[in-house]
């Protein structure tokens, strides 16, 4: 496997600036040779001074389909040096100029030839469009270069050309120290489990971090990606690549808007996650997939771990998504006195016909004599007002957040204020990610490796007990 990072930034001279190597150095033609584009049969003195310069500190010169591809240019430049690159900002798929546009492209000879594209999917489809249509895929590469797409850059190590190519800045999400920080070590897939996170908004997820750090930990050949998927049918082509690819995906945890269609496409594991139709981890298999739930075990597990007693208490769940269901569902069973609270009336209809529990619009919640308030509902950073009112909580009234991107927020402020005991979203961010990995690997992720993962990204429970790592280890 090859890593290949542009090496030479935006604007940069090459002789005044030589960064130093993190993968195969691959210098960028278009945006660092000075003078601009040679045109003509002929290049300037000064153009073949750089990029004689070039060729001896680069292992490989990057020319861009639309220049760089001059005769004089490609004189200059041997062909086992050359990546030839192009970027479309629309695939026509099905036969159409882009699949045409590779073939011209591929006319030229050349080391690597590396095709961007919008999106992952472009790029799944793009390539099995080149195969059908007979072009060599051992030199080429497809991938989308936004972050919300990053797991294109990995598939890349499953179809065509067994590379990766990174980013020169440090700090951007596709360097090579941040890749190799969220993902591991960057090799080859052969022999690789892969799972990952699906829904949206999980490129912001913590979950790739803590999971392939505990794969590192445990020695345990994984990799864990996140695939930011809306649809139950993008999901399906997803999975169908990767199996067609020979690498298959073995599990997934979902996310809004997903956790709903899972739950109704997959094998439910558990009755729960028939009651609720809700589901957050997604086993798949040769023949079937199946489907969990962990919002109800990481819900238990706090409660447990902080000694809370909630059978005969008054209990508001706020909010009926998946997670409010799920959470109410639970604490039925631990005979709570549950009421649901939602704002939207399409969750609340289906909290009402999934739940045994009364279930009311946001406005009427009274947070008087409530023992207990678990809320789902997000909190945004620089919210102004919580969504619900809490100005009559007792003090010692519980207070459990699922948020956790949001930390402090209002919600968790305010209701310390008033002397209740908060436990924030990063205790149950431990607790599913804890539950998660026991239910995707059936090994336990190693309780430091998780603790050390949320530090780094400056998660601190905010002040509550923290798990006992001996009681952890007979939990999960």
């Amino acid at each position: 496997m090859v890593v290949f990072d542009h090496m030479i930034p935006r604007d940069a001279h090459p002789k005044r600036k030589l960064t130093p190597r993190q993968g195969t150095a691959l210098f960028n033609s278009r945006t660092a040779f000075r003078p601009a584009a040679p045109t003509g049969s002929t290049l300037s003195t000064e153009w073949v001074e750089e990029a004689t310069f070039a060729l001896a500190r680069y292992d490989y010169i990057l020319l861009e389909d639309y220049f760089g591809l001059d005769e004089p240019v490609l004189d200059l430049i041997p062909a086992d040096r050359r990546i030839i690159a192009m970027t479309t900002s629309k695939v026509e798929h099905d036969g159409g100029l882009t699949v045409t546009h590779i073939q011209t492209l591929m006319k030229t000879e050349a080391a690597l030839y590396q095709v961007i594209v919008p999106s992952g999917l472009d790029a799944l489809r793009l390539f099995f469009e080149c195969r059908s249509n007979g072009i060599p895929t051992d030199a080429l590469t497809i991938f989308a270069a936004s972050e919300s797409q990053l797991w294109s850059r990995f598939a890349s190590l499953v179809f065509g050309a067994n590379t990766i190519t990174a980013h020169p800045t440090p700090s951007h999400f596709a360097s090579v120290p941040t890749l190799t920080g969220k993902f591991g070590p960057l090799q080859t897939l052969a022999g690789v489990r892969i799972f990952g996170i699906t829904g949206n908004g999980v490129e912001r997820s913590l979950s790739p971090a803590a999971h392939n750090a505990a794969y590192q930990a445990l020695g345990y050949p994984g990799l864990y990606l996140p695939f930011p998927l809306m649809t139950i049918s993008e999901l399906e082509e997803i999975l169908d690549g990767f199996s067609r690819l020979g690498s298959p995906l073995t599990g997934l945890t979902t996310t809004s808007p997903l956790k709903e269609v899972v739950s109704e496409q997959a094998v439910p594991n558990r009755e729960i996650v028939n009651e609720t139709r809700s589901a957050n981890v997604l086993h798949v298999g040769a023949s079937e997939w199946h489907s969990d739930t962990t919002d109800d075990t990481g819900l238990i597990r706090i409660l447990e771990d902080y000694s809370i007693e909630v059978a005969g208490k008054r209990v508001s769940v706020m909010g009926a998504g998946g997670s409010g269901r799920v959470a109410t569902a639970a604490l039925l069973t631990l005979g709570a006195d549950v009421s649901v609270y939602n704002r939207g009336e399409t969750r609340l209809k289906l909290a009402a016909a999934c739940l045994s529990a009364p279930c009311l619009p946001l406005s009427a919640f009274d947070s008087i004599d409530v023992d207990v308030i678990v809320n789902t509902i997000p909190i945004g950073k620089n919210n102004e007002e919580i969504p619900f009112d809490i100005t009559r909580l007792s003090p010692g009234t519980v207070v459990i957040d699922f948020g956790y991107r949001n930390i402090p927020n209002i919600l968790t402020q305010t209701a310390r204020d008033l002397g209740a005991m908060v436990i924030d979203g990063t205790i149950m961010l431990k607790m599913q990610l804890l539950t998660q990995f026991k239910a995707l690997v059936g090994q336990s992720m190693p309780l430091e490796v998780l603790v050390s993962v949320m530090e780094a990204h400056h998660m601190h429970p905010s002040g509550e007990t923290p798990i006992d790592s001996s009681r952890a280890a007979i939990y999960f």
